[in-house]
């Protein structure tokens, strides 16, 4: 058979030897003969350039279905908000299922549109839980959309 044949250890570590020195050179290079000044001026706009094509926001769009079956991950979502609610939280659900004793504990959640800043190995993270309008074509259950609030419509805006 006729496939592909991998290099060998000393093909890569020489070739690592070889892009290692490059780089060093380069960067040594770089900072004698290149002022300060016109390094951050490259700098800044290659980070200008490279910021218009690649976004520091990123969306994960979490279901409550998944393929017909309850989606575990939106259920451990559910779970882990009301945890990280603190006083920028704007709002929070109080609720009561328990219809035998009144004086069981209320459980809390969070309300759709309500946004909850978290922060994860160093990454800043905002959560908001939105709901899908009802869609007659889909064989999955999508809630009912509700009215958005005033504040957040505001808050798009911007």
């Amino acid at each position: 058979m006729g496939g592909l044949q991998l290099p060998t250890m000393s093909t890569l570590l020489s070739l690592y030897a070889s892009l290692s020195a490059v780089a060093m050179i380069v960067r040594t290079i770089l900072s004698d003969m290149i002022p300060e000044s016109i390094r951050e001026f490259i700098y800044w706009k290659a980070s200008d350039f490279f910021s218009s094509y690649f976004s520091r926001d990123f969306t994960f769009l979490i279901e409550d279905h998944w393929e017909a079956v309850d989606n575990e991950t939106f259920r451990a979502v559910q779970a882990y908000l009301p945890t990280m609610v603190g006083p920028d939280t704007g709002c929070l659900l109080l609720g009561h299922n328990d219809n035998n004793n009144i004086l069981a504990k209320a459980q809390t959640g969070v309300s759709v549109y309500t946004r909850i800043v978290d922060h994860f190995q160093g990454m800043k993270l905002e959560w908001t839980l939105n709901e899908k309008e009802e869609s007659k074509s889909s064989n999955y259950y999508i809630p009912k959309k509700t009215k958005v609030p005033a504040e957040v419509q505001e808050e798009r805006q911007r």
